[in-house]
């Protein structure tokens, strides 16, 4: 299990360094040419994708108690470096939908981002938010 968990949660930093890296690239485009569209949408397109993966990691932390985590330190310590990822996913849990709720929710939120972008008049994102949810529930 210890390497398992080692080779997941490694695979999964290194996943979101590259999509961090390319979000900053997105960033510096759009912030050079503010017209540039796709530069935009690709961020967030990048954003959902990050909410994904921290969803899926945070998911998986979770059925992990912590001490199975313990143990697979044990056995591999250099899984010590995600002890505050296990922790933290764990204090969120009660605070946490499931994976496929919390991408609904992401996108209902970055959907408001969006629009608050668009038209700054119209107040916080969690105005938007609030509205939309009691709008389509």
């Amino acid at each position: 299990m210890a390497l398992d968990l080692s080779a997941y949660l490694h695979q999964a930093e290194r996943i979101r360094v590259e999509l961090m890296r390319h979000e900053a690239h997105l960033h510096l485009k759009s912030s050079i040419d503010t017209a540039d569209h796709d530069a935009s949408s690709g961020m967030d397109e990048l954003d959902t994708r990050l909410e994904q993966l921290t969803a899926i990691v945070e998911a998986a932390l979770q059925r992990l108690t912590r001490q199975q985590f313990a143990q697979a330190v044990a056995k591999r310590p250099s899984l010590g470096k995600y002890a505050f990822l296990v922790d933290e996913a764990h204090r969120r849990a009660a605070h946490t939908l499931p994976p496929a709720q919390e991408l609904i929710l992401g996108q209902l939120s970055k959907r408001c981002r969006t629009e608050s972008r668009d038209n700054v008049l119209h107040g916080a994102t969690w105005l938007c938010l609030e509205s939309r949810l009691t709008k389509e529930v």
